[in-house]
């Protein structure tokens, strides 16, 4: 698909060292993001599952509901934008890490 304004994704995805820590990144350099996680137990393949019915404006997320086994994250910036024919949420590609 064809993109004239491309949102700066997140970077650097990673999971804190204790059990039940968090995932961090490193926030996308455009003002005014914010995110959408996602979680698939299925790797890449999905299906994927959005954790945040709401955009978050933290660059960490707990997932309080995960289960035990390998799972992977997708963490997409968003942000609200608008142009001289109307207004889009517009959505960066997705960050990933693979939890075991």
């Amino acid at each position: 698909a064809l993109r004239i304004q491309v949102l700066t994704p997140p970077d650097a995805l990673r999971k804190g060292s204790e059990p039940n820590a968090p995932i961090e990144w490193i926030a996308s350099s455009e003002v005014g993001a914010n995110y959408f996680v996602y979680r698939s137990t299925n790797q890449i393949d999905g299906p994927w599952v959005r954790l945040t019915p709401n955009p978050i404006a933290e660059n960490r997320f707990a997932d309080a509901l995960a289960t035990p086994g390998r799972k992977m994250y997708q963490v997409r910036a968003v942000k609200l934008t608008t142009t001289g024919s109307g207004s889009y949420t517009n959505m960066s590609q997705g960050a990933f890490l693979e939890v075991p």
